[in-house]
């Protein structure tokens, strides 16, 4: 994927203009999530994130 995420190319298309409702069936996820990631990079300025099932294995007991 040339070390782009799918999160990534969401997020992008939303910043270049298009909007969360058009972005998001295309994406194959709801507009919510959507508003989600791009809000989470507003604030972050983070792309790549561990996902909660990559944290889990990581932990040790």
């Amino acid at each position: 994927m040339n070390g782009v995420t799918r999160r990534e190319r969401i997020v992008k298309q939303v910043l270049s203009g298009h909007t969360q409702q058009a972005v998001a069936p295309a994406a194959g996820v709801c507009p919510h999530t959507v508003r989600k990631w791009v809000e989470r990079f507003k604030t972050e300025g983070v792309m790549r994130r561990v996902s909660p099932s990559a944290k889990s294995k990581m932990r040790t007991t």
